[in-house]
């Protein structure tokens, strides 16, 4: 059913709910983990991947869990944890709304690009930097329909990047994270 977007089987008695729903949360687990033992400013880029990997699982959740943002900010979404609630907290921790998502997943984003600001990952695809994080809060705002403050951080995500050539998007080659056009 993943293969073919049948989202039909989002019970909670199904597999496939339980492994998103499960690994999604083990990233924000991590990444509160993260956030929770490294408060200095020697260690702002680990927090700010950190954020990152939050949005990013926050934003997927958000989707797949709820409908789309416009019109429906006022529905239940997901629950939201932080390194900062305690097991009690997380214990009586009902479902936000999806405004309250979003609005993490934008707070998050714009910390960890203050964060990331010059930060270079080199060639390593598997980190975020302040691309990733600009290329993740544009489909944010595509999905809050801010369509201008989409357009704006997508030209800050490519611009960390290099540009193809008409002929190199030509040939397919995408099956190499190492190609220099992905971000990721």
């Amino acid at each position: 059913t993943d293969y073919q977007f049948n989202q039909n089987s989002r019970a909670y008695q199904y597999i496939s709910t339980f492994y998103f729903w499960n690994y999604l949360y083990k990233l924000i687990k991590s990444a509160n983990d993260v956030l929770k033992t490294t408060t200095d400013d020697s260690k702002k880029e680990d927090r700010g991947q950190a954020l990152g990997m939050r949005a990013f699982a926050y934003l997927t959740l958000v989707q797949m869990y709820q409908h789309t943002y416009a019109g429906h900010e006022n529905s239940l979404a997901v629950p939201i944890v932080t390194e900062t609630m305690t097991d009690e907290d997380m214990q009586n921790n009902p479902r936000a709304t999806v405004q309250q998502v979003y609005d993490q997943i934008m707070s998050d984003l714009n910390t960890a690009a203050d964060l990331l600001t010059g930060y270079d990952n080199g060639s390593n695809k598997d980190q975020i930097d302040e691309a990733v994080v600009y290329g993740l809060r544009a489909r944010a705002n595509l999905l809050m329909q801010k369509w201008a403050d989409a357009a704006k951080d997508a030209e800050r995500a490519i611009a960390g990047g290099t540009p193809q050539t008409l002929a190199q998007v030509s040939t397919p080659t995408f099956n190499s994270a190492s190609a220099s056009s992905w971000l990721w």
